[in-house]
């Protein structure tokens, strides 16, 4: 009989070196809007987020008080959006919605059926503005190349959302799925929830 495992870092421990090579993510969020329109302008901006390669912490400040009120008012500890911020990312990259069909709905009638969530994006330091709306009808969108300000500007034709997702594929998910000859599991619909959660 073999001896028990009493811990896992025997099997698990191993010595992880960066690529020197690599300067940046493949992968990786420059910035976050939350938007009224699609247009210029401080009054239509709900919310900026502007992030950094590697390492973001989401935070809150937790509740002064002893008493916590799950689901309340306010901008610290719980209900201070931080799962919100980060299925919005998740939506952004492909996720069929951003949050549960109650909270979509609120949305949807707070902001009046026009909200979107619009973002700066580099997939293997190619810049996308990934577009998609949180409240309306509107449809989603990815522009290679530019940013937030020259799509606001008019300066930007719309593109096809899929061609994002395929540059996605391409150059996350095809060198992990041929490093394992070609697993399937590898593709992005599997990794999406993956890697996010």
């Amino acid at each position: 009989m073999k001896d028990p495992q009493t811990h896992f870092f025997a099997k698990l421990g191993r010595i992880i070196k960066p690529d020197t090579e690599r300067e940046e993510p493949v992968l990786w969020f420059r910035e976050l809007r939350i938007l009224r329109k699609l247009e210029a302008g401080a009054a239509n901006e709900v919310r900026r987020v502007t992030l950094r390669r590697g390492l973001n912490i989401v935070w809150a400040a937790p509740e002064e008080s002893d008493e916590v009120e799950l689901y309340g008012d306010g901008l610290s500890g719980h209900a201070s959006g931080k799962t919100l911020f980060c299925r919005t990312l998740r939506y952004l990259l492909g996720e069929t919605n951003y949050g549960p069909e109650a909270l979509e709905k609120a949305v949807d009638e707070k902001f009046n059926k026009e909200l979107w969530a619009v973002a700066e994006i580099f997939i293997d330091k190619q810049l996308w503005i990934v577009t998609r709306p949180m409240a309306g009808l509107s449809h989603r969108f990815a522009i290679k190349g530019g940013t937030i300000d020259e799509l606001l500007a008019g300066k930007l034709a719309h593109g096809d959302f899929n061609e994002f997702l395929d540059a996605i594929e391409d150059k996350v998910c095809s060198p992990v799925a041929k490093a394992t000859e070609g697993n399937e599991q590898f593709r992005w619909r599997f990794l999406l929830p993956w890697l996010t959660r």
